[in-house]
């Protein structure tokens, strides 16, 4: 049978991953699937993946400038 979670429990789990827990730890200290736990951080996360596309041009320009900047900072990081 599968279990059925709310959405503050996914979002609290998310948050505590985002704040640095190791992912296989904080699962299993959950009580959930570390695959399940890394698609709520992918649907809820602060990088999540709007499932929205922009409705202007304004707003893909918008997007495109965040995910330019997203990127020049992980290239940084991954440099460091």
């Amino acid at each position: 049978m599968t279990k059925t979670y709310d959405e503050a429990f996914k979002q609290d789990a998310v948050a505590l991953l985002e704040s640095g827990r190791p992912l296989k730890k904080l699962a299993a200290e959950l009580g959930v699937c570390p695959v399940t736990l890394r698609t709520w951080r992918g649907r809820l996360g602060k990088n999540a993946v709007p499932k929205e596309q922009p409705q202007t041009l304004e707003l893909a320009q918008m997007e495109v400038r965040v995910l330019r900047q997203e990127v020049a900072d992980l290239r940084l990081q991954r440099e460091i």
